[in-house]
């Protein structure tokens, strides 16, 4: 767990990170209690938090930071949408009195976002980079005519290494992409098939688009 990723403050704690562990922390009645997180971020915009309070009821304010990829994440407590939250700086503010088992949820929807540079487009799952590697995609030197305007994908079961395995759609006539994260991409290098892209120029695959891993 990131250091950082649960600080406390006087009135509660701040939760700076979707994160998987337990944090303990006192709440501003001066009981002391913890936080048992569970979350598969960044594959997944989900996070669900459940408080032990073993000294009793917690007065307690939780500041909860929603990662930029989520902007339309909903707020659950105890499996209720809340409405109208405080935001403020940059954090969602829930301020109550929680007990043993109360349970604290942050879900959302990720996003396949394209960014596009001089004709060249890259594309990301959230915060995750998504590259092509020529040892997973037979048809890795086939053209690369993803439409503009909003993305066609589906997510698939990840391989061995990988965190994400996502195809997206061309124009008709034209296989999906299939893009991976990029850690898990070169693992291959010894062998024939080990060309790794993450800018791909529109029209073409491989050539100008590569980013300089596996002697591209």
């Amino acid at each position: 767990m990131p250091l950082t990723a649960v600080m406390q403050a006087e009135d509660g704690v701040f939760v700076n990170a979707m994160f998987s562990g337990r944090a303990a922390f006192r709440a501003a009645n001066g009981k002391r209690g913890v936080l048992i997180a569970r979350s598969s971020y960044p594959r997944e915009g989900r996070m669900l938090m459940t408080v032990e309070a073993g000294e009793g009821p917690l007065e307690l304010t939780l500041r909860l930071r929603i990662p930029e990829d989520l902007p339309d994440a909903e707020i659950l407590v105890d499996g209720v949408r809340q409405e109208e939250l405080i935001r403020k700086q940059g954090y969602v503010c829930l301020k109550g009195i929680f007990s043993s088992g109360n349970t604290v949820e942050i879900r959302g929807q990720i996003p396949v976002i394209r960014e596009t540079i001089d004709g060249s487009d890259a594309f990301r799952y959230g915060c995750v980079v998504l590259a092509r590697d020529e040892a997973k995609e037979p048809g890795f030197d086939s053209p690369v005519l993803v439409p503009d305007g909003p993305l066609s994908w589906r997510m698939l079961p990840p391989e061995q290494d990988e965190m994400v395995r996502i195809l997206i759609d061309q124009k008709p006539g034209l296989p999906p992409l299939l893009m991976t994260d990029y850690a898990s991409c070169g693992k291959r290098w010894n062998l024939e098939k080990n060309r790794v892209t993450v800018w791909m120029r529109r029209s073409t695959a491989g050539a100008p688009a590569g980013d300089g891993k596996n002697g591209e």
